[in-house]
């Protein structure tokens, strides 16, 4: 190594100083002076940490701010988490740039992957236990033959009661949507149907209108 700083019985660390106005950071480039550059440091002008590829006071690359903020690809995040993507060419919606991709890259079988999303709430700052969670929003994957395709899945608690979620309602791959069809699953099982509603006891659909109008209806309309 050309630098190595061993401390065994104290705290050990590197402050890097700067002018009042200044930024405060490591660069990392290689011999040619290129463009090809990592930037690690504070910027004073935004406040912020920076982690960045490109120039150091540029938006692009991880922001954090003095709030715990994290932001991508913007200096200036609004919430605990904030990612900007410029994007306005239009296009299949898997190429997109403005958005946020989870992918499970673990080789198993259809119908066992699953990419999602987990809502919690916890007292404190406890995020150990699962039986926080309260909701789910995921894709499952369904299909590996050709195209590789999957149900959107959208899963809660059935009781205040429950450790675990279960499906509340899934979208199917083709839009055919499920709701309490804990069978509609990839395996041959519905939803056949545009709309598929399931229940162990009375599978109803209640339309209901709040309007306080003489003559105001609740309608469901039928048409060829």
């Amino acid at each position: 190594e050309l630098l190595w700083l061993r401390e065994t019985s104290r705290q050990a660390g590197i402050r890097i100083v700067s002018a009042t106005t200044s930024n405060s950071f490591i660069n990392f480039r290689t011999e040619d002076g290129t463009t090809k550059a990592g930037y690690v440091g504070f910027n004073n002008g935004e406040n912020v940490m920076r982690l960045s590829h490109g120039g150091f006071t540029s938006g692009d690359g991880l922001s954090v701010d003095a709030s715990g903020n994290v932001g991508i690809n913007t200096p200036n995040p609004g919430k605990v988490l904030t990612v900007v993507g410029d994007d306005s060419t239009a296009g299949n919606w898997q190429a997109r740039e403005a958005v946020v991709r989870i992918q499970n890259i673990d080789d198993a079988a259809a119908d066992s992957r699953f990419a999602g999303c987990q809502f919690a709430f916890s007292p404190g700052h406890d995020s150990t236990a699962d039986n926080y969670v309260v909701g789910t929003i995921g894709a499952v994957l369904t299909d590996t033959s050709t195209q590789w395709a999957g149900d959107l899945v959208f899963g809660v608690k059935a009781a205040t009661t429950s450790t675990t979620i279960s499906e509340a309602m899934r979208i199917r791959t083709g839009g055919n949507v499920s709701i309490g069809d804990t069978n509609a699953t990839a395996n041959g099982n519905g939803p056949w149907q545009k709309l598929h509603v399931t229940s162990t006891t009375d599978a109803s659909i209640l339309i209901d209108s709040y309007s306080d109008t003489v003559g105001s209806y609740a309608k469901l309309y039928f048409r060829t």
